[in-house]
């Protein structure tokens, strides 16, 4: 799902994810004045008032008289004019608004756009924070309704979408805390906002064996991936590969290429990237960090395969309709029968799975805390005895800034946005790394 995730067309038993942009255009309101010509009564056409001959005896002289009028105006012209001047100053006052309203537009649009920019520079370094540990608080307080029982969880930090960073170091800390309780791996979307630099910080910091697959972000615009790119080198060399599981070249690039006509990548694109960060990755001697894409499942093909490391797909049973009660059945079967058999004897990592607890019904997959619960307890410890299934939960933490994409977006965490557990965690023995 997004950095990732999206409002989704689907099809019967496919476990699809979709991704929608929101675009706002807007133009310059352009302001229109029209001036009107007020006709006096009593001086249309081409005379004015009334004229009159007066003969003096046999003269032939004729005087043409023009009535005298007050300077004070009618009544009517009175309120005309005052009507006019009024209407005059209202138009005055809105052009002056609407013209200082689109400087001020104007100054903050480039002043975000800097601000952006200056983000994209400082955080492209992605070199371990300076500040010094004895600041940040890194005591590990044991929640005993926490049970290490999932083999991987996806993991986003509130406020970590650009250019409007907002997450912290200590934020991140506090959430690896939590998530050290419950997994020994963590699978990112990004590295924008420090996301990758902080939680390897935290990770090392905490001094606890935990593993992270990085996501290099694509969308097909090339300023993104080059920035994200770079990150994921930088992070390398300042932290190692020690705590690398993995390096995702996208996540659902095939299926919003499919989906999003704005969306110009196409298949190639994305094997000459996994192609290229294999190379880059052997080249500084960290060939062993697996390279791969992740998708919905049904997109994984052949060409693919051959060239990723490992295999990875994302399978929701709710979007492939099912009841709760064989969610369980389906995702196994689903893995066992489909994915891994196309997979050319590589890994099959299941890079997605998770119920969410609000939305609507999608055909007999019901949204729910209750049946977010149930899926746990059916497919968790079980998931977790069969050999050849790792999974990465989804997700850690509800993810409020998805609203846009409509509420179901926002609910498959364990826990909600302000970090209260939903559930309880079933305490079942996970595979360790």
């Amino acid at each position: 799902m997004l950095p990732p995730s999206p409002s989704h067309p689907q099809a019967p038993q496919s476990p699809e994810r979709a991704v929608q942009s929101h675009f706002t255009s807007t133009r310059p309101t352009e302001l229109i004045i029209e001036s009107e010509k007020a006709e006096i009564p009593g001086t249309a056409g081409s005379e004015t008032g009334s004229s009159s001959a007066v003969s003096t005896g046999s003269s032939a002289t004729s005087t043409t008289l023009i009535p005298s009028m007050s300077d004070e105006p009618s009544p009517w012209l009175k309120e005309h004019q005052t009507s006019s001047r009024r209407s005059r100053r209202f138009l005055t006052l809105a052009g002056i608004v609407i013209f200082f309203g689109a400087i001020a537009g104007t100054i903050y649009f480039f002043v975000n756009r800097a601000n952006a920019s200056r983000m994209y520079t400082d955080q492209a370094s992605q070199q371990p924070p300076t500040q010094p540990a004895a600041s940040l608080n890194l005591t590990i307080t044991r929640d005993r309704r926490l049970h290490k029982s999932f083999y991987g969880l996806n993991y986003t930090p509130q406020k970590s979408q650009l250019p409007w960073c907002g997450d912290t170091l200590q934020d991140v800390i506090d959430d690896v805390k939590i998530m050290s309780q419950l997994t020994p791996r963590l699978r990112l979307y990004g590295t924008d906002c420090n996301v990758a630099n902080w939680t390897l910080y935290a990770i090392n910091a905490l001094k606890i064996n935990m593993g992270v697959i990085l996501t290099v972000w694509v969308d097909g615009n090339s300023t993104t991936y080059d920035r994200q790119h770079k990150d994921v080198l930088n992070v390398l060399k300042a932290y190692g590969t020690a705590h690398i599981d993995g390096i995702s070249i996208g996540n659902e690039v095939l299926f919003r290429a499919s989906n999003q006509a704005n969306l110009s990548i196409v298949a190639e694109d994305l094997y000459s990237k996994i192609e290229t960060v294999k190379q880059e990755l052997s080249f500084n001697g960290w060939g062993s960090v697996p390279v791969f894409t992740t998708d919905v499942s049904y997109e994984t093909n052949s060409t693919l395969v051959n060239i990723e490391d490992k295999v990875s797909g994302n399978i929701h049973p709710y979007f492939a309709g099912t009841t709760v009660e064989t969610a369980a059945n389906w995702t196994i079967g689903y893995t066992q029968n489909n994915m891994i058999p196309i997979s050319a004897g590589k890994e099959f990592i299941i890079s997605e799975v998770g119920w969410p607890t609000e939305g609507s019904t999608y055909q007999g997959a019901v949204p729910g805390t209750d049946n977010l619960q149930y899926f746990l307890n059916s497919f968790l410890c079980r998931a977790n005895q069969i050999s050849n299934m790792p999974y990465y939960f989804f997700e850690a933490f509800d993810e409020p800034w998805k609203s846009s994409y409509g509420v179901l977006e926002t609910s498959w965490g364990l826990f909600d946005k302000n970090k209260n557990l939903k559930v309880n965690i079933p305490d079942c023995e996970v595979p360790g790394r």
